[in-house]
């Protein structure tokens, strides 16, 4: 391919892969502004706002949200679920450029086309350009790709690392040379800390190691381990001086407990308790996140070049077994670790998107070596309907994407919940204490401490699934972290029955926007 036409047509495809990024970005919807300075309102975007700034105003990766309460005895607390790389990253940014969501949302989309870029890279140096560009066409019109690519979220910084991780794994093992074994090292150990996904990561890599152990230096793969363990190390020792285990997180008790239940009770959970359960359930449970894998990777690849990945099984070469090997060891740990297969979503399987789309385009460009006139059509026909086919889906994903006033299938909506965050600020103490069902939201509108309220999620399900703890839990807590006020934003007709829970506190009306109520707390009860 000449020159010209190879920076010609990357151009093109960043064009493309920046056009439809920033198209994604303007349609996110805040409560008072959107696109790039949309609040952080999706899946878990305000809690790592949250932990940003906190970091930013020198507290560390603290959280004022209590919502797994059986994890902590006080606010603020250090975070336990997620590693605190991206908090870190979030606060010296914030340092730098000062404290806006723009910034971040800006920062995502430049690791979003840096991931772009390094599928091009990747897919030039393992293949050719003409590889290298039709993997980055790929991943620039991916529409789960796509729509990540502004989000405050964690799941674009781990796919860019991810894919590092790949390209000098393969490197390591293929070319041998030490400069790839301590990039290997030091990508691998910031993946991890990133998210601990990471160490998934490490145990296919030593699977591989083990396997092709003659045909490598034990001595290299010695240097890049001791360059992963002292990358990781900071947060080790954080974590275990905190909570006296190195690496913790709360999220390693959602392998053997029900998700749903599991944060409403006073004690964590045991694996004694999970063993008890029926083996019947915990096979489901693995064998229903094996089909969550089945039914949601064809929509998150596409189905055409989901297809080709297929066709990859018959040019399979030596980067295609190696991807797909780490692939398979990867997604068989998530679905024995993650717990109930219906959290298993399209978030958890982006991560090898980019690599494995490098070797969707191997087996397109090996079509057309065929050198048919037919076959090239059909290739070209491909290309045209997953362009198609993407565009339609991330406008499709906006038009099921509500706006504030949309969000009200409870009866109340955003804006409801940022007024009254208005009048909470106004007309409360800033030490009070807020117990809310409605903390995802309240997180970020609310300079207050914030209690999670499991009632209303209790009394939605059958009470007799759950010990006599989890019914009274919201009592405990609410004298633990000395409550002041009680948010609740009920179903119809759970108002009552919620209250009727809190009456030993005697609850008092004070406000209520729409289908929001803000009680107080008599605390001498």
């Amino acid at each position: 391919m000449r020159y010209r036409m190879k920076i010609a047509l990357f151009l093109i495809v960043l064009m493309i892969a920046v056009a439809l990024r920033v198209y994604s970005m303007q349609h996110y919807v805040g409560v008072n502004s959107n696109g790039f300075n949309a609040e952080p309102l999706y899946g878990d975007e305000a809690a790592y706002y949250e932990l940003g700034r906190n970091v930013y105003l020198g507290e560390g990766p603290v959280e004022y949200v209590v919502w797994d309460l059986w994890a902590h005895n006080e606010v603020p607390h250090l975070h336990s679920f997620w590693p605190p790389f991206f908090a870190y990253l979030i606060g010296a940014l914030f340092y730098i450029f000062g404290e806006s969501i723009f910034v971040i949302r800006l920062f995502a989309f430049i690791i979003s086309l840096l991931t772009v870029i390094l599928t091009y890279y990747i897919g030039s140096k393992i293949y050719d350009n003409k590889i290298g560009l039709i993997a980055m066409f790929l991943i620039a019109i991916n529409p789960f790709h796509i729509f990540h690519s502004g989000l405050i979220m964690i799941e674009n910084l781990f796919t860019f690392f991810v894919l590092l991780f790949i390209f000098f794994a393969y490197k390591s093992f293929y070319h041998g040379k030490l400069i790839y074994w301590i990039l290997l090292g030091l990508s691998l150990g910031i993946a991890t800390i990133t998210r601990y996904f990471g160490f998934l990561l490490l145990i296919g890599l030593m699977i591989i190691i083990f396997i092709r152990r003659k045909n490598i230096k034990i001595s290299y793969a010695l240097i890049s381990l001791i360059i992963f363990l002292f990358v990781i190390l900071p947060v080790g020792i954080q974590t275990y001086k905190n909570f006296g285990s190195p690496f913790y997180s709360t999220s390693t008790y959602m392998k053997y407990v029900d998700h749903r239940v599991s944060y409403y009770e006073p004690n964590p959970p045991s694996l004694e308790k999970y063993l008890s359960r029926p083996i019947g359930e915990l096979v489901y449970e693995r064998l229903y996140g094996v089909g969550r894998v089945i039914v949601l990777f064809p929509q998150i690849i596409t189905p055409i070049i989901f297809a080709l990945l297929f066709l990859s099984l018959i040019f399979i070469d030596r980067f295609s077994k190696f991807v797909l090997t780490f692939f398979v060891i990867f997604y068989f740990f998530i679905i024995l670790s993650i717990g109930p297969g219906y959290l298993i979503g399209e978030r958890y399987l982006i991560y090898f998107v980019p690599s494995l789309l490098i070797i969707a385009a191997y087996s397109m460009k090996s079509l057309v070596d065929k050198d048919n006139r037919h076959i090239k059509h059909a290739v070209v026909a491909m290309l045209i309907f997953t362009f198609l086919f993407s565009s339609a889906r991330i406008i499709n994903f906006f038009d099921e994407y509500p706006t504030p006033e949309q969000r009200n299938i409870l009866g109340f909506n955003d804006k409801d919940i940022y007024e009254m965050s208005l009048w909470i600020k106004r007309n409360t103490h800033k030490d009070d204490v807020m117990m809310s069902d409605s903390f995802s939201i309240s997180r970020f509108f609310f300079d207050r401490r914030i209690v999670n309220n499991p009632y209303p999620r209790i009394i939605s399900m059958n009470l007799n699934d759950y010990s006599e703890e989890a019914k009274t839990i919201h009592i405990d807590q609410a004298k633990k972290f000395n409550v002041s006020y009680l948010m609740i934003t009920p179903r119809s007709g759970d108002r009552e029955e919620i209250l009727y829970g809190f009456s030993e506190f005697e609850p008092e009306l004070i406000k209520n926007i729409s289908g929001v109520y803000l009680y107080k707390l008599d605390k001498s009860k």
